[in-house]
């Protein structure tokens, strides 16, 4: 847990915190390395022997060799190689994954107004807040470039100590095994209707576990024969069959007493992402930038799609009849904050986080009111997984091949890199060990979706995790831990004022307006991440409580409504 320090060993890195300003960080890995273990030893011999502990209290020597055998050695962790480009994709594919999926439906329910106007609001606090939380990572003493290697719910440990990291690591694994669900429901789904597609008897099967024990097929349903008898009777040739394309009888396994399945298209998902999950962070970036650009080219045939169904603005009001789902479902598609140190510690030394993290909200935000909108007004009754819609036996064969593979490679590929989140910080939080990480992450998932795989169990995860739990984690933890990092710098910078300074009154550190009193210190408590423009620095902390506030009103609102029109589909329910 982080304090005022005065001790030459917790000013490591402090060079780049207090004011100098860093042209370039283009250093190889190898040198990051060797600078560390050389400020490592320098602050040994300047603090003598027995005063060498690092910022956890490991001796200097321990730590260096901890710190090789973390970056090298082990297996299940990546190094620092992803480029600008490559943390764009990464980003941008975690944060459009399954949740976009229930936008149009959103949409249909909330009208247009109401929801463009949240996603302007979150698209900025998911921004902030993933920069704030960047900005208190780079206030840990030994860490201002980001050489150590910092996982989510340790960033709590530092600055508030070991309960508040126990209480941030069960958020956070809340939080990335609803991504993870949400991710195999989706896809699955739209897999089975894959199965469909490619099998010339139009079926596909699973095996109920519950209320019975037996196997299924599902046949994609037929015009009944009494609707063709007249055109029999008469000699002619029958016209060709036409599907059913309305209600549930469009997807598999969705109807009411499918009970509890196992499908095929469940078990074939399980067998294609595995081998993904077993990954580091950085080996994924290929996979990642595959997918980004079917996400691009697929989202463009999806509004291609949509145009030719037909656009009818009255599906669509400004107004909507029912906000019960809206703010969950839009902050569960913004949950890529708790990403953040995990890509901070696998990102190349020259990669701007501001750049990155802006980039990729604004992209991701476009892109979810197009698709949100467009789909919106495209259907009469959209589905919660718009997909399945796209994937019916009932569209073209181009509008469903690019459904299946959207599915596949752009929401399905988001699902190892969340496994992958998960195993790192139960291995840098010490919860366990590789094998079990692996366990826990890889397979433990796959154990249990197949419970939520039928009926509205998906949007329910979307929505309530999106309130409960993703919204708190992803915005109000990272700018809580933001304040409590500006105040242990500015307490630092105080301490480190010249004694005729401290009886300044513009630099009374035990004045409880020291902060709001000394603007000009505030350009030496400003970071590499810089997530404010300097004009903005003196009020800092006002921009963090102003968000707390919104955010925490905002949710608080949105979940009252949800549990007074639970079950109730009248008014605004």
């Amino acid at each position: 847990m982080l304090g005022v320090r005065d001790d030459a060993t917790t000013l490591l890195g402090d060079r780049e915190i207090w004011g100098e300003d860093i042209a370039s960080h283009d250093q190889h890995d190898e040198e990051g390395l060797a600078d560390i273990c050389d400020a490592l030893r320098s602050s040994r011999s300047d603090v003598g022997e027995e005063d060498a502990l690092y910022d956890e209290g490991i001796p200097l020597q321990e730590e260096e060799t901890s710190f090789r055998r973390l970056v090298r050695s082990s297996s299940s962790l990546g190094c620092k190689t992803i480029s600008f480009r490559g943390s764009v994709v990464l980003t941008v594919n975690n944060i459009s994954g399954a949740g976009m999926l229930t936008l149009p439906q959103v949409f249909q329910q909330s009208g247009w107004v109401l929801p463009i106007l949240t996603f302007a609001l979150i698209c900025v606090a998911s921004s902030l807040a993933a920069t704030f939380l960047t900005d208190s990572i780079a206030r840990i003493p030994g860490n201002s470039r980001f050489d150590r290697r910092i996982e989510f719910a340790c960033v709590f440990e530092e600055f508030f100590g070991p309960r508040m990291k126990r209480v941030a690591q069960i958020m956070l694994i809340i939080c990335l095994f609803s991504q993870i669900l949400s991710g195999i429901i989706a896809t699955s789904q739209v897999v089975d209707s894959l199965v469909v597609f490619v099998n010339p008897t139009r079926s596909t099967y699973a095996l109920q576990i519950f209320p019975e024990f037996k196997t299924l097929k599902w046949t994609a349903p037929d015009q009944p024969q009494d609707h063709l008898s007249n055109a029999t009777r008469w000699g002619s040739t029958p016209p060709p069959v036409i599907p059913i394309c309305t209600g549930s009888d469009s997807v598999p396994f969705q109807h009411g007493d499918a009970g509890a399945v196992i499908t095929l298209g469940y078990v074939l998902l399980f067998i294609f992402l595995t081998p993904f999950s077993f990954r580091t962070l950085d080996e994924s970036i290929g996979s990642q930038k595959f997918a980004f650009v079917l996400l691009i080219v697929f989202t463009v045939s999806f509004i291609t799609q949509f145009v030719s169904e037909g656009l009818v603005l009255q599906r669509v009001p400004a107004f909507g009849d029912s906000y019960r789902n809206m703010l969950g479902s839009i902050i569960f598609n913004y949950g890529f904050i708790v990403m953040v140190p995990s890509w901070l510690n696998e990102k190349r030394h020259d990669v701007s986080v501001n750049k990155t993290i802006w980039t990729s909200t604004a992209l991701s935000s476009v892109l979810y009111i197009f698709v949100g909108l467009l789909g919106g007004l495209a259907y009469d009754q959209i589905q919660g997984n718009f997909l399945n819609s796209l994937a019916s036996h009932c569209n073209p064969a181009w509008v469903r091949l690019s459904a299946f593979l959207f599915a596949i490679i752009c929401v399905g590929l988001s699902v190892p890199i969340y496994c992958i989140m998960t195993r790192y910080s139960l291995l840098v939080g010490d919860i366990c060990g590789e094998g079990w990480a692996f366990f826990w992450t890889v397979f433990f998932p796959w154990l249990f979706a197949w419970l939520f795989y039928t009926g509205g169990a998906f949007n329910n995860i979307v929505s309530w995790s999106g309130l409960l739990n993703n919204g708190p984690i992803n915005f109000v933890l990272p700018l809580i831990v933001s304040l409590k990092a500006f105040d242990v710098t500015m307490q630092e910078i105080a301490s480190r004022t010249p004694s005729s300074r401290r009886d300044d009154a513009s630099v009374d550190s035990n004045s409880e307006s020291f902060s709001w009193r000394s603007p000009s210190y505030f350009m030496k408590s400003r970071t590499i991440v810089k997530p404010l423009p300097r004009c903005m620095q003196p009020v800092h902390k006002h921009v963090v409580y102003l968000l707390i506030s919104v955010l925490i009103l905002f949710q608080l609102a949105s979940l009252a409504l949800s549990v007074l029109c639970w079950n109730t589909l009248h008014g605004v329910c």
